[in-house]
This record gives C-alpha cells, sequence and structure tokens, in this order.
C-alpha cells in the first residue's frame, strides 16, 4: 500500500511505472528517473487479508498482520512479532520464529507457536493448540481442546462458564508453568472437569 502525499493534481503526468528496491533508497522504472529520494514515505507493509475461501499464507521475516476470514485456510508466518486473525472454518496456524499473537477465532483449528514469546487465542470450536519452545501465554477458548505448552515457562488462563467445555486437556511441558483456572458453578455446566496432565507441585 503506497499514499503519495501532497500531490499537485493540476500538473499531474499520469504514467505506468514499476518500483523496486528497499529502503532508504527507491527506483521507478519506465518514468526516466532513476532515483527517488522523497522528503517523506508513508507506506503500510506486509498486511494481508484473506477471503472466504480456502486460503494459504507465507508470512515473511518481518512483523506481518494476516486476517483469513472464512474457510480452512493453512497460515505459516515464518519469522517475526506477527499478529493472526484465523476466522471462522478449520484452519491450521504455524507461527514460526518471535512473540507472536494467534486468534484462533471459530472452528477446529490447528495453532502451533513456534519459537518465541507467543500469545494464544484457541476460540471457539475444538482446537489443537502446541504452543512450542518460549514462554507462552495462552488463552482457553469455547470447545473440548488440547493444549501443550512444549517448553518454557508458561501461563495457561482459563475460565469456565456455562459457554465453555469441560473437556480440554492441558500438558504444560518442560519448565515452570502456572494454570490459572476460574470456574462458574452452574446449571449449564454442572461437572466440571478439565483434564490437566504433567502439572507437579513446586515453588
Amino acid at each position: 500500500f503506497l499514499r503519495l502525499l501532497d500531490v499537485d493534481a493540476a500538473n499531474l503526468t499520469v504514467q505506468n511505472f514499476t518500483l523496486t528496491g528497499n529502503r532508504p533508497a527507491w527506483g521507478l522504472t519506465g518514468t526516466g528517473i532513476t532515483d527517488v529520494a522523497p522528503q517523506e514515505r508513508d507506506l503500510i507493509t506486509h498486511s494481508v487479508n484473506g477471503t472466504d475461501d480456502a486460503d494459504t499464507f507465507i508470512g515473511s521475516v518481518e512483523n506481518d498482520y494476516i486476517q483469513s476470514f472464512d474457510g480452512d485456510d493453512t497460515i505459516n508466518s515464518a519469522g517475526g512479532a506477527d499478529t493472526i486473525y484465523a476466522g471462522n472454518g478449520n484452519d491450521y496456524i504455524d507461527g514460526g520464529s518471535g512473540g507472536d499473537q494467534i486468534f484462533g477465532e471459530a472452528g477446529n483449528d490447528t495453532i502451533i507457536g513456534g519459537t518465541g514469546n507467543d500469545a494464544l487465542f484457541g476460540g471457539s470450536g475444538n482446537d489443537q493448540v502446541d504452543a512450542g519452545d518460549g514462554n507462552d501465554t495462552i488463552y482457553d477458548g469455547q470447545g473440548d481442546d488440547i493444549y501443550d505448552g512444549g517448553a518454557g515457562d508458561d501461563v495457561f488462563y482459563v475460565n469456565y462458564s456455562q459457554s465453555a467445555s469441560a473437556g480440554d486437556q492441558y500438558t504444560g511441558g518442560s519448565g515452570r508453568d502456572r494454570y490459572d483456572v476460574s470456574i462458574y458453578y452452574t446449571a449449564y455446566l454442572a461437572n466440571p472437569v478439565p483434564i490437566i496432565l504433567d502439572f507437579q507441585t513446586g515453588s
């Protein structure tokens, strides 16, 4: 996305051109101009929106923003501190390296945090979440979910209410993990029984 500022429309000549290069120097071909060094640039990069179909996204080493909307999507954000909204559908999301924020949203999603200190939100649906390496923060959502903290000192936030499921499984993995659970005992959730695997008492 490229925005031009302070354009004088009265003296504007329209030409087809190709923009190449990297900051701080740009090259324009097809205009007779070989080097551009403007006083001000306003560039928004690495932001991608999907469709309602089954999309495939491959990110970059930069900080990407990916919103995939509906469909059974595949998202590999590679490096960088990325923000990913998977939307509706049964999605596969791999955060790669970097401290990512991943929102599974609706659908039966598979979320892999990868390396880095990630924040992972399961959303609704029966999700499988593998936080990977790093000190991750994991937020439970609705549905019968399976969570694995992986390596690192992880924090699990779980809130059982009338809209949550009691059939979740949690594995802390290596590291000193914390399991923070709130249970609201109602007629909708008469027997809240989460299954906690491999957590041990410690200091």
